[in-house]
């Protein structure tokens, strides 16, 4: 839109084209177009979780482990447990390693990476279930990778490699480097 002397904008300007093209180009692209809609699903997913089922802030982790298993919604099963890791992290308690573990075998991908994420933040002491986090890491690459196609964006395998890397005993032959999943 153009100004004219008054302040006012006249429609149909130059300016007023190269925005109304800048805006095709950046926002109906395939890739804006799905970032967006996924955000979109992402926000209406959290919204219809209430907000009774996240993780109070005095649970312990026990507590959030529990609400995980007896949740059937999976998006609360989802924001349920990304709250694991930081809870980990806050309360410091080493004594909940196999109940963590045992998240490892959940049916939900994201659930199995939180979970890993979690004993990552618990380090060298969760060595002992280094052979179910490779299990999990067996089973994330049959479910998700397939020959000749890149890898998804989000699947529990970094998470995985992650814990691997910080317990500090990654056994031969899982696909990861650096504390990252790849082949």
């Amino acid at each position: 839109m153009a100004d004219d002397r008054n302040g006012s904008t006249q429609p149909g300007s130059e300016s007023d084209l190269i925005i109304g093209y800048s805006h095709q180009m950046i926002c109906h692209t395939p890739r804006v177009e799905s970032r967006l809609m996924f955000g979109v699903a992402l926000f209406l997913a959290c919204a219809c979780v209430p907000l009774a089922l996240l993780a109070a802030p005095n649970d312990s982790v026990a507590d959030l482990i529990a609400k995980i298993r007896g949740e059937q919604d999976v998006n609360a099963r989802y924001m349920l447990s990304f709250t694991l890791p930081d809870l980990v992290e806050r309360q410091r308690d080493t004594s909940n390693i196999d109940a963590i573990a045992s998240l490892l075998e959940d049916p939900s991908d994201a659930v199995r990476g939180f979970a890993a994420s979690a004993l990552a933040r618990i380090g060298p002491a969760a060595a002992r279930v280094t052979p179910m986090l490779a299990t999990a890491l067996l089973r994330a690459e049959r479910e998700f990778i397939r020959p000749g196609e890149l890898r998804p964006s989000a699947f529990s395998g970094d998470q995985i490699c992650e814990a691997l890397q910080s317990i500090g005993s990654a056994p031969t032959g899982v696909h990861c480097r650096n504390g990252f999943y790849g082949q």
